[in-house]
């Protein structure tokens, strides 16, 4: 056999292969803080808005997004997942519909915002507002975990004004406001499918396209 009909034939069970050996997805943590070192408020006497952002350089299928919140029975705490925040974003920055979570637990619990997500790679902001008049909070924590291809993560508060518990200066669409940089990490649990080959998964298309060869060679 020559060396061109040798490339034809690799070229060829190496397209065989790719189809019936697609990269095999698997659940992921893609950021996850945990440990409790504080429960900051948010709302209470001011609308508060406070943010985290993760920057990933490969996709995420089946995201699901939780948080760990709490509160009086007659708070509430709305979620935001944006592609951007300060003051040129708008509703076309969210990802997904923002969700608003009732009747919070005491004193806190990891609870799902979203879920079913696709997120490609890029830099998302998670945005929790609380309003006036009552008493929500979420947790600082601790320990943060990246998963894989997430590379940064950075915390938000909006209008850093000392006392002012991250005051808002937009409440009618919060991811809008402007925010500072700050030291607190949210404790949330990002989790997803990565579209990344498993290892084992190269060993095995590795080992048949061999074999596929040898065969065609010993012919």
């Amino acid at each position: 056999m020559t060396i061109k009909s040798l490339g034809a034939v690799v070229a060829a069970h190496l397209g065989l292969l790719a189809a019936v050996a697609p990269p095999s997805l698997h659940a992921d943590t893609v950021i996850q803080t945990t440990g409790v070192s504080n429960p900051p408020t948010i709302g209470g006497s001011v609308d508060a808005i406070i943010a985290q952002s993760w920057t990933t350089s490969i996709p995420y299928q089946n995201v699901s997004i939780s948080a760990e919140i709490g509160g009086d029975s007659s708070g509430s705490i709305t979620a935001y997942l944006t592609d951007l925040i300060g003051p040129t974003a708008t509703v076309a920055n969210e990802i997904a519909s923002p969700v608003t979570v009732s009747s919070l637990s005491q004193p806190h619990a990891l609870t799902l915002l979203f879920s079913g997500l696709s997120l490609p790679a890029q830099t998302y902001y998670l945005v929790l507002s609380g309003p006036t008049g009552s008493t929500q909070y979420w947790i600082s924590g601790t320990t943060t975990t990246l998963g894989s291809g997430v590379t940064t993560t950075t915390e938000y508060c909006s209008n850093n004004i000392p006392g002012n518990l991250c005051q808002g200066d937009n409440p009618a669409f919060p991811p809008g406001s402007t925010f500072f940089h700050d030291t607190l990490h949210m404790d949330i649990t990002v989790t997803g499918d990565s579209s990344v080959p498993e290892p084992f998964s190269w060993v095995l298309v590795s080992v048949g396209l061999a074999g596929l060869i040898w065969r065609r060679l010993s012919a």
